[in-house]
C-alpha cells in the first residue's frame, strides 16, 4: 500500500505490511507482525508479541507491551518502546526515542537528540552525536558515545561508556563505570562503585561517593574527587598555591614611631 492516511489492524495472528508514505498505522494487539515501512508520521504498535519493523525517515512510532521488537529505523523523531521484552534498535537521526521497562535492548543509534532509556535489564547503546540520552534504572549499558550534549545514567549496574565530545554527562547510582571521554565540557560521576575514566580537555569533571576510581586525565580545569574510599594513584592534582606570608610588625611604644 502507498499513500494512506489511516490504516487500523487489530486482533490479527499475522501480518504483513510493506507500507510507504503512510501518515497513521496502528497495529494493536497482533501476534506477528513484519512491517517494512519508510517516511511514516505516526505508527502505533501495540501489545504485540513480535514486531519486526524497518522504517525510514518515521515522525511518532510507539511500539508499547511488546515481547520481542526488532527496529532498523533512521530519521525518526519519536519513537516510544515501553514495557518490552527484547529489543533491537538500529536507528539515526532520532529526535526522540522513549525505551521503558524493557528487558534486553540493543541501540544502535546515530544523531539522537533525546533517548530515554528506563527500567531496563540489559542496554547495548552505540551511539553519536546525540544531544540528550537517559539511561536509568538499568542492569547493564554498553555505551559507545560521541558528540553528545547531555547522557544521564543513573542507577545503574553496568555502564561501558566511551564517549567523546560530550558536553554533560551524569553518571549516578551506578555500580561499574568505564568511561573514556574526550572534550567533554562537564561529567558528574556519583555514587558509583568502580569508576575507570580516560578523559582529556574536560572543563569540569565531578567524581563524588565513588569506591574506586581510575582517572587518567589532561587539561582538566576543575576536577572535585570526594568523598570516595580508594583514591587512584592515575590522576594528578597539584596542590593549591601558598600565598606569601606578610609580617605585621608593631612598635612596642610610640616612641618607636
Amino acid at each position: 500500500m502507498g499513500n494512506e492516511h489511516s490504516i487500523n489492524l487489530r486482533h490479527t495472528h499475522k501480518i504483513t505490511a510493506e507500507m510507504s508514505n503512510e501518515h497513521s498505522i496502528n497495529l494493536r494487539h497482533t501476534h506477528k507482525i513484519t512491517a517494512e515501512m519508510s517516511n511514516e508520521h505516526s505508527i502505533n504498535l501495540r501489545h504485540t508479541h513480535k514486531i519486526t519493523a524497518e522504517m525510514g525517515n518515521e515522525h511518532s512510532i510507539n511500539l508499547r507491551h511488546t515481547h520481542k521488537i526488532t527496529a532498523e529505523m533512521g530519521n525518526e523523531h519519536s519513537i516510544n518502546l515501553r514495557h518490552t521484552h527484547k529489543i533491537t534498535a538500529e536507528m539515526s537521526n532520532e529526535h526522540s526515542i522513549n525505551l521503558r521497562h524493557t528487558h534486553k535492548i540493543t541501540a544502535e543509534m546515530g544523531n539522537e537528540h533525546s533517548i530515554n532509556l528506563r527500567h531496563t535489564h540489559k542496554i547495548t547503546a552505540e551511539m553519536s552525536n546525540e544531544h540528550s540520552i537517559n539511561l536509568r534504572h538499568t542492569h547493564k549499558i554498553t555505551a559507545e558515545m560521541s558528540n553528545e550534549h547531555s547522557i544521564n545514567l543513573r542507577h545503574t549496574h553496568k555502564i561501558t561508556a566511551e564517549m567523546g565530545n560530550e558536553h554533560a554527562i551524569n553518571l549516578r547510582h551506578t555500580h561499574k563505570i568505564t568511561a573514556e571521554m574526550i572534550n567533554e565540557h562537564s561529567i558528574n560521576l556519583r555514587h558509583t562503585h568502580k569508576i575507570t575514566a580516560e578523559m582529556a580537555n574536560e572543563h569540569s569533571i565531578n567524581l563524588r561517593h565513588t569506591h574506586k576510581i581510575t582517572a587518567e586525565m589532561a587539561n582538566e580545569h576543575s576536577i572535585n574527587l570526594r568523598q570516595f574510599f580508594l583514591k587512584g594513584a592515575a590522576y594528578r592534582m597539584r596542590p593549591p598555591r601558598q600565598l606569601p606570608l606578610i609580617r605585621v610588625i608593631f612598635p612596642a611604644s610610640p616612641r618607636e614611631l
